[in-house]
């Protein structure tokens, strides 16, 4: 049987902003636009990472949670606990950690620096995660203003694609994606006729 050393722990500070499971779950999947499922293991790999700060109540006493509790547990959102497992009892329930609470400022850090890494490197973060390439906020903020941008451009003068994405970057941030704007200029540029291959309308073949 699983066994979990207790440890005292004094209840979280007052001043600092704690996240249920719920809560962290909800974050993570709004922040990345995740399923539940996939913001349930971001959360987990968080959790396993001994990067962020958290803590339960385990047998009636307040505790601080180890990287083995996230690893050895399943996340029961409902009841806000971790319910700790036996692999060799088919991983049976012998045990949980209630009223889980997870240090916000740890998990926006984390989620900052180590999660949104794995776009840059996959091997920054070692684990069932979620593929890399998630759209942020940010992303699909600038390319709702990208869309919102090139609809109002009028149709004359033509502008080359790789000019648009150019213009698009510089109104829209850094942010906007290649394939966020492709998106954007294979939905509106017919609109304008500039998807027609050869010279914009009104520009003569130099000679």
């Amino acid at each position: 049987m699983m066994q979990r050393d207790q440890e005292e722990l004094t209840a979280p500070a007052t001043g600092e902003e704690w996240l249920s499971l719920a809560g962290a779950v909800a974050r993570i999947a709004a922040i990345y636009t995740l399923s539940r499922g996939a913001a349930l293991k971001v959360l987990r790999q968080a959790g396993i990472s001994d990067e962020v700060s958290a803590s339960g109540i385990y047998l009636r006493r307040p505790c601080a949670l180890r990287p083995g509790d996230w690893g050895g547990s399943q996340i029961d959102l409902e009841t806000g606990a971790l319910l700790l497992l036996n692999g060799l009892l088919g991983r049976s329930v012998v045990g949980q950690i209630a009223q889980v609470a997870i240090n916000a400022a740890d998990l926006n850090w984390w989620l900052e620096r180590r999660y949104a890494a794995q776009g840059a490197n996959d091997a920054a973060i070692v684990g069932d995660l979620p593929p890399s390439g998630v759209r942020t906020i940010r992303e699909r903020t600038a390319e709702d203003n990208c869309g919102e941008w090139f609809a109002a451009l009028p149709p004359k003068p033509r502008i080359a694609k790789a000019a648009a994405f150019e213009a698009a970057k510089r109104r829209c941030g850094e942010a906007l994606s290649n394939s966020a704007f492709l998106r954007i200029w294979h939905a509106e540029a017919g609109k304008k006729g500039w998807d027609k291959p050869g010279r914009p309308p009104g520009k003569a073949r130099p000679r």
